[in-house]
């Protein structure tokens, strides 16, 4: 059998070349500044960068699942990873005025805080990686797009839904 700690490599790598695959068929994504549609194009490392951290998640999905202990966390996992792959999407198709990277970034980060799993060398890496995917966010955001509206919006969800994902653990691990 795989090691919990090999699961999540494939995991976050195949999410990872997934998106890859995904970015490569839908072609050049347009530039949406709050809910306007412009004709600058995302760098396509920018949207790329998602799909680790997406990864993450799903990775959490796949190792809960394989962990008799906390297998009933696996489904909360899966709804919460599913929301926001969800939420994302609409940004793109309806141009919801908050920033899907945010969100999911805002999300993972406070996961990874507040949460004892993954391990600590896991946790520590994703939430390295996860930050510094989260400042060129704030970064490309603010300093390129002037678009700091679907930054806080977007963060402010990831967060509030960390925390409502955390309330469901907490009542879980106590029944």
């Amino acid at each position: 059998m795989v090691s919990a700690g090999t699961m999540r490599l494939l995991v976050v790598g195949g999410t990872t070349l997934s998106g890859v695959l995904w970015l490569w068929l839908v072609g050049p994504i347009p530039v949406v500044r709050v809910t306007t549609v412009t004709d600058e194009l995302v760098p396509f490392w920018y949207s790329l960068s998602a799909f680790p951290v997406l990864g993450f998640l799903l990775a959490d999905v796949t190792v809960f699942a394989l962990l008799e202990k906390k297998r009933a966390l696996a489904g909360e996992a899966l709804a919460m990873a599913l929301l926001i792959t969800a939420i994302s999407q609409a940004r793109l198709s309806l141009h919801l005025p908050l920033s899907g990277h945010a969100l999911l970034f805002g999300y993972v980060l406070v996961r990874r805080v507040l949460v004892p799993f993954p391990g600590r060398v896991f946790r520590n890496v994703e939430l390295a990686v996860t930050g510094v995917f989260l400042a060129a966010v704030v970064y490309i955001k603010v300093g390129w797009w002037s678009d700091a509206t679907t930054l806080v919006v977007g963060a402010a969800l990831g967060v509030a839904l960390a925390c409502l994902s955390l309330a469901v653990w907490r009542l879980r691990r106590q029944s």
